[in-house]
Protein backbone atom coordinates (compact mmCIF):
# COMPACT_ATOMS: atom_id res chain seq x y z
CA UNK A 1 0.00 0.00 0.00
CA UNK A 2 1.49 3.63 -0.69
CA UNK A 3 0.21 6.21 1.24
CA UNK A 4 -2.22 8.49 0.38
CA UNK A 5 -2.99 12.11 1.53
CA UNK A 6 -6.09 12.60 3.81
CA UNK A 7 -9.30 12.27 1.70
CA UNK A 8 -11.27 15.73 1.02
CA UNK A 9 -14.34 15.75 3.80
CA UNK A 10 -17.45 17.52 3.15
CA UNK A 11 -18.58 20.43 4.61
CA UNK A 12 -19.72 20.60 8.08
CA UNK A 13 -23.14 19.75 8.81
CA UNK A 14 -25.78 17.58 11.58
CA UNK A 15 -25.67 17.89 15.00
CA UNK A 16 -22.65 15.90 14.96
CA UNK A 17 -20.01 18.14 16.05
CA UNK A 18 -18.82 19.89 13.05
CA UNK A 19 -16.63 17.33 11.24
CA UNK A 20 -18.53 15.21 8.06
CA UNK A 21 -21.92 14.99 7.62
CA UNK A 22 -23.63 11.59 7.89
CA UNK A 23 -23.17 9.83 4.27
CA UNK A 24 -25.73 7.61 2.74
CA UNK A 25 -24.78 4.30 1.47
CA UNK A 26 -26.75 3.49 -0.94
CA UNK A 27 -28.20 -0.34 -1.01
CA UNK A 28 -24.98 -1.11 -3.63
CA UNK A 29 -22.91 -0.39 -0.71
CA UNK A 30 -23.59 -3.53 1.00
CA UNK A 31 -22.33 -5.96 -2.20
CA UNK A 32 -19.15 -7.12 -3.03
CA UNK A 33 -16.56 -5.64 -5.65
CA UNK A 34 -18.49 -7.97 -8.18
CA UNK A 35 -22.06 -6.64 -7.42
CA UNK A 36 -23.50 -9.83 -5.90
CA UNK A 37 -24.90 -10.09 -2.92
CA UNK A 38 -22.92 -10.23 0.39
CA UNK A 39 -21.91 -13.79 1.01
CA UNK A 40 -24.01 -15.67 3.81
CA UNK A 41 -22.29 -14.70 7.21
CA UNK A 42 -20.48 -11.32 5.89
CA UNK A 43 -22.83 -9.06 7.15
CA UNK A 44 -23.63 -5.65 5.89
CA UNK A 45 -20.99 -3.65 4.99
CA UNK A 46 -18.30 -6.62 6.38
CA UNK A 47 -16.82 -7.62 2.83
CA UNK A 48 -15.75 -3.33 2.17
CA UNK A 49 -13.36 -3.88 5.32
CA UNK A 50 -9.66 -3.91 4.14
CA UNK A 51 -7.85 -1.57 6.06
CA UNK A 52 -5.86 -0.05 2.36
CA UNK A 53 -5.13 3.01 3.51
CA UNK A 54 -1.57 4.29 4.90
CA UNK A 55 -1.05 7.30 7.00
CA UNK A 56 -0.57 9.46 10.18
CA UNK A 57 -2.89 8.07 12.80
CA UNK A 58 -5.11 11.02 12.01
CA UNK A 59 -5.14 10.70 8.68
CA UNK A 60 -6.40 7.03 9.03
CA UNK A 61 -9.19 8.47 11.68
CA UNK A 62 -10.00 10.80 9.19
CA UNK A 63 -10.23 8.03 6.49
CA UNK A 64 -12.32 5.66 8.21
CA UNK A 65 -14.77 8.16 9.32
CA UNK A 66 -15.13 9.16 5.25
CA UNK A 67 -15.49 5.54 4.27
CA UNK A 68 -18.53 5.38 6.72
CA UNK A 69 -20.01 8.46 7.01
CA UNK A 70 -19.47 9.17 10.60
CA UNK A 71 -18.73 12.65 11.68
CA UNK A 72 -14.73 12.62 11.55
CA UNK A 73 -14.60 14.21 15.11
CA UNK A 74 -16.55 11.46 16.79
CA UNK A 75 -14.20 9.06 16.06
CA UNK A 76 -11.48 10.76 17.02
CA UNK A 77 -13.17 11.47 20.44
CA UNK A 78 -14.63 7.37 20.32
CA UNK A 79 -10.85 6.67 19.68
CA UNK A 80 -9.29 9.05 22.67
CA UNK A 81 -11.51 7.31 25.31
CA UNK A 82 -11.03 3.61 24.08
CA UNK A 83 -7.22 4.12 23.77
CA UNK A 84 -5.66 7.47 23.69
CA UNK A 85 -5.15 6.88 19.96
CA UNK A 86 -2.46 4.05 20.67
CA UNK A 87 -2.84 1.10 18.34
CA UNK A 88 -0.61 -1.39 21.11
CA UNK A 89 -3.42 -0.92 23.83
CA UNK A 90 -5.29 -4.24 24.93
CA UNK A 91 -7.60 -4.77 27.17
CA UNK A 92 -10.69 -7.21 28.61
CA UNK A 93 -8.21 -9.84 29.60
CA UNK A 94 -10.10 -13.25 29.98
CA UNK A 95 -9.06 -16.99 30.60
CA UNK A 96 -10.94 -18.04 27.32
CA UNK A 97 -11.36 -16.63 23.74
CA UNK A 98 -7.79 -15.70 23.58
CA UNK A 99 -6.48 -14.49 19.78
CA UNK A 100 -4.18 -17.22 18.16
CA UNK A 101 -0.44 -17.04 19.66
CA UNK A 102 -2.24 -14.57 22.50
CA UNK A 103 -2.93 -17.80 25.49
CA UNK A 104 -3.44 -16.81 28.71
CA UNK A 105 -0.26 -15.63 30.39
CA UNK A 106 1.27 -14.77 26.90
CA UNK A 107 0.64 -11.00 27.03
CA UNK A 108 1.47 -10.57 30.79
CA UNK A 109 -0.83 -11.45 33.02
CA UNK A 110 -0.95 -15.07 34.64
CA UNK A 111 -4.09 -16.63 33.32
CA UNK A 112 -5.62 -14.40 31.41
CA UNK A 113 -5.01 -12.84 27.69
CA UNK A 114 -6.62 -9.83 25.87
CA UNK A 115 -9.59 -10.36 23.78
CA UNK A 116 -9.66 -6.33 22.46
CA UNK A 117 -6.73 -4.77 20.72
CA UNK A 118 -6.01 -1.40 18.89
CA UNK A 119 -7.00 1.85 18.66
CA UNK A 120 -10.82 1.07 19.09
CA UNK A 121 -10.56 -1.68 21.55
CA UNK A 122 -11.46 -4.37 18.70
CA UNK A 123 -12.93 -7.84 20.24
CA UNK A 124 -11.57 -10.38 18.89
CA UNK A 125 -14.25 -13.02 19.58
CA UNK A 126 -16.30 -11.55 17.76
CA UNK A 127 -13.95 -10.18 15.06
CA UNK A 128 -12.42 -13.39 13.83
CA UNK A 129 -12.33 -12.20 10.10
CA UNK A 130 -10.43 -9.24 11.00
CA UNK A 131 -7.38 -10.96 12.74
CA UNK A 132 -4.81 -10.46 12.95
CA UNK A 133 -5.26 -7.01 10.97
CA UNK A 134 -7.35 -5.65 13.91
CA UNK A 135 -4.19 -6.06 16.29
CA UNK A 136 -1.69 -5.04 14.00
CA UNK A 137 -3.01 -2.21 11.50
CA UNK A 138 -4.35 0.86 12.81
CA UNK A 139 -6.12 1.21 9.61
CA UNK A 140 -8.10 -2.79 9.71
CA UNK A 141 -8.47 -1.81 13.48
CA UNK A 142 -10.73 1.69 12.34
CA UNK A 143 -12.23 0.33 9.22
CA UNK A 144 -13.79 -3.09 11.23
CA UNK A 145 -14.99 -1.11 14.14
CA UNK A 146 -17.09 1.91 11.78
CA UNK A 147 -17.99 -0.85 9.63
CA UNK A 148 -20.16 -2.01 12.50
CA UNK A 149 -20.77 1.06 13.51
CA UNK A 150 -22.43 1.40 9.90
CA UNK A 151 -24.22 -1.29 9.75
CA UNK A 152 -25.76 -0.31 13.14
CA UNK A 153 -26.45 3.27 11.91
CA UNK A 154 -28.40 1.97 8.70
CA UNK A 155 -31.10 -0.30 11.09
CA UNK A 156 -29.08 -4.06 10.13
CA UNK A 157 -28.56 -4.90 13.80
CA UNK A 158 -32.46 -5.82 15.01
CA UNK A 159 -31.15 -8.31 16.98
CA UNK A 160 -30.86 -5.06 19.55
CA UNK A 161 -34.43 -5.47 20.01
CA UNK A 162 -34.23 -8.57 21.50
CA UNK A 163 -32.17 -7.77 24.29
CA UNK A 164 -32.35 -5.36 27.49
CA UNK A 165 -33.00 -2.23 25.72
CA UNK A 166 -33.53 1.75 26.93
CA UNK A 167 -35.63 2.60 23.65
CA UNK A 168 -36.45 0.93 20.56
CA UNK A 169 -33.72 0.48 18.08
CA UNK A 170 -33.97 2.00 14.69
CA UNK A 171 -31.66 3.19 11.86
CA UNK A 172 -30.31 6.90 11.72
CA UNK A 173 -29.36 7.03 15.46
CA UNK A 174 -25.30 8.09 15.34
CA UNK A 175 -24.98 8.41 19.26
CA UNK A 176 -26.83 5.39 19.91
CA UNK A 177 -24.57 3.03 17.59
CA UNK A 178 -21.53 4.79 19.96
CA UNK A 179 -23.15 3.66 22.51
CA UNK A 180 -23.80 0.24 21.57
CA UNK A 181 -20.16 -0.26 20.48
CA UNK A 182 -19.39 -0.14 24.86
CA UNK A 183 -22.30 -1.58 25.86
CA UNK A 184 -23.55 -4.22 23.42
CA UNK A 185 -27.14 -2.75 24.21
CA UNK A 186 -28.97 0.06 23.21
CA UNK A 187 -29.20 3.15 24.64
CA UNK A 188 -29.36 1.74 28.35
CA UNK A 189 -27.14 3.10 31.35
CA UNK A 190 -23.84 2.03 30.25
CA UNK A 191 -24.38 2.89 27.05
CA UNK A 192 -25.47 6.62 27.81
CA UNK A 193 -22.37 6.99 30.09
CA UNK A 194 -20.50 5.84 27.38
CA UNK A 195 -22.00 8.22 25.08
CA UNK A 196 -21.54 11.25 27.70
CA UNK A 197 -18.05 10.37 28.22
CA UNK A 198 -17.36 10.20 24.27
CA UNK A 199 -19.28 13.87 23.88
CA UNK A 200 -17.14 15.17 26.70
CA UNK A 201 -13.67 14.40 24.86
CA UNK A 202 -15.25 15.98 20.98
CA UNK A 203 -16.29 19.01 23.04
CA UNK A 204 -13.35 19.26 24.55
CA UNK A 205 -11.27 17.94 21.10
CA UNK A 206 -9.18 16.26 23.35
CA UNK A 207 -7.07 15.11 20.69
CA UNK A 208 -5.96 18.73 20.45
CA UNK A 209 -4.68 19.64 23.64
CA UNK A 210 -1.04 20.30 24.73
CA UNK A 211 -0.27 17.26 26.00
CA UNK A 212 -2.68 14.44 24.36
CA UNK A 213 0.34 13.08 22.55
CA UNK A 214 2.82 13.29 25.25
CA UNK A 215 0.94 11.38 27.71
CA UNK A 216 -0.99 8.06 28.64
CA UNK A 217 -3.23 8.39 31.34
CA UNK A 218 -4.50 5.40 33.35
CA UNK A 219 -7.93 5.54 31.14
CA UNK A 220 -10.90 5.47 33.44
CA UNK A 221 -12.72 3.83 31.05
CA UNK A 222 -10.62 0.64 31.37
CA UNK A 223 -11.44 0.56 35.32
CA UNK A 224 -13.61 -2.66 36.65
CA UNK A 225 -17.00 -1.65 37.55
CA UNK A 226 -19.49 -2.46 39.74
CA UNK A 227 -21.22 -5.26 38.07
CA UNK A 228 -20.48 -7.70 34.82
CA UNK A 229 -23.24 -8.29 32.77
CA UNK A 230 -23.44 -12.48 32.40
CA UNK A 231 -24.22 -13.98 28.80
CA UNK A 232 -27.41 -13.97 27.74
CA UNK A 233 -28.33 -12.03 30.10
CA UNK A 234 -29.06 -8.46 31.13
CA UNK A 235 -28.41 -9.25 35.00
CA UNK A 236 -25.07 -8.28 36.83
CA UNK A 237 -23.28 -9.67 39.50
CA UNK A 238 -21.70 -8.35 42.13
CA UNK A 239 -17.27 -7.72 41.29
CA UNK A 240 -16.56 -5.83 44.87
CA UNK A 241 -15.34 -2.05 45.24
CA UNK A 242 -14.15 -0.27 42.46
CA UNK A 243 -11.29 1.76 41.55
CA UNK A 244 -12.51 5.56 41.93
CA UNK A 245 -14.04 6.40 38.01
CA UNK A 246 -15.76 9.64 36.41
CA UNK A 247 -16.50 7.44 33.16
CA UNK A 248 -18.67 3.96 32.89
CA UNK A 249 -17.01 0.38 33.33
CA UNK A 250 -16.47 -1.33 30.20
CA UNK A 251 -20.12 -3.76 29.44
CA UNK A 252 -20.84 -6.25 27.45
CA UNK A 253 -20.55 -5.31 23.81
CA UNK A 254 -21.63 -7.83 20.19
CA UNK A 255 -19.99 -6.48 17.00
CA UNK A 256 -22.04 -9.03 15.25
CA UNK A 257 -25.94 -10.27 15.22
CA UNK A 258 -26.84 -13.89 16.94
CA UNK A 259 -23.60 -13.72 18.89
CA UNK A 260 -24.21 -13.53 22.88
CA UNK A 261 -23.13 -11.02 24.80
CA UNK A 262 -19.96 -10.95 26.72
CA UNK A 263 -18.86 -9.30 29.90
CA UNK A 264 -16.08 -6.76 29.73
CA UNK A 265 -13.92 -6.29 32.48
CA UNK A 266 -10.26 -5.38 33.37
Amino acid sequence: MKRVPPIALRPPGGRHGGGTSLLPHPSSWYKTAHGRSVPPGCGPGWCRRNGNFTGTTEEILRWAARKWGIDQNMVFAQAAVESWWRQTAKGDRESSGCPPGHGPGVDGRRGLCPQSWGILQNRYPYEKSSWPGIARSTAMNADTAYGIWRACFDGYETWLNTVQHGQVYKAGDAWGCIGRWFAGRWHTQPARQYVAKVGQYLRQKIWKTKNFRRRVPRLAGRAPGPCRRTSRTAGCRPRGRCPASSSPSRAARRSSPGRPSQARSR
